[in-house]
């Protein structure tokens, strides 16, 4: 039991890997539906591996590193595929995909720093609900097409969540930033 994080943790970096095939595919219903597995099994693995954490007070060196490897990668690469599907679909979420991946940036910067001075900061409520967020945008982004009215409901969907994600990440990174404040500026 000790080691399932962990496990759960390697099964989520081999999905992301697997996802660099995934460019190379054809942008049709069958290779997005893959893709929507895929990355919702990544997401399961993701809340799985935090809740048997903190649930049996499991920790471990490779978890504090690799961890936060795996879901900010997910979330970066997976932005990235999305921006890459379709040119209309980019120019209406680049901002919104850029302001994810900049806030991911500057927190992750920011635990680093502060792990070198043995000061944790715990993920907040809001990141959780940011993330869950982001994890539901992006399903309904890579489902998501205009081919018919079901797909386009799904993007639509999808845009709707990403940029109410962005809110909840710019309330959680302002949360993070506040509660390190002190630790940077020592």
């Amino acid at each position: 039991m000790k080691q399932l994080p962990n496990i759960l943790t390697i099964i989520r970096l081999a999905i992301i890997l697997s996802f660099i095939a995934m460019l190379y595919l054809e942008n049709n219903t069958f290779e997005r539906w893959v893709f929507l597995t895929l990355f919702a099994i990544a997401s399961i693995t993701d809340f799985l591996d935090g809740y048997l954490a903190r649930k049996y007070n499991i920790s471990s060196n490779f978890g504090r590193i690799f961890d936060p490897i795996a879901d900010k990668s997910l979330i970066i690469i997976v932005c990235i595929m999305v921006l890459l599907k379709d040119d209309m679909l980019a120019k209406i979420i680049i901002i919104p995909i850029m302001i994810t991946i900049l806030r991911d940036l500057v927190i992750s910067g920011i635990r680093e720093g502060l792990a070198t001075q043995k000061t944790i900061i715990k993920v907040s409520k809001m990141g959780k609900y940011k993330t869950t967020f982001q994890m539901l945008a992006l399903g309904f982004l890579i489902i998501g097409s205009y081919e018919n009215l079901f797909y386009i409901n799904c993007l639509n969907i999808g845009i709707i969540l990403l940029y109410f994600s962005v809110v909840l990440s710019l309330i959680s990174g302002f949360q993070y930033m506040r509660q390190s404040y002190k630790s940077i500026n020592n």
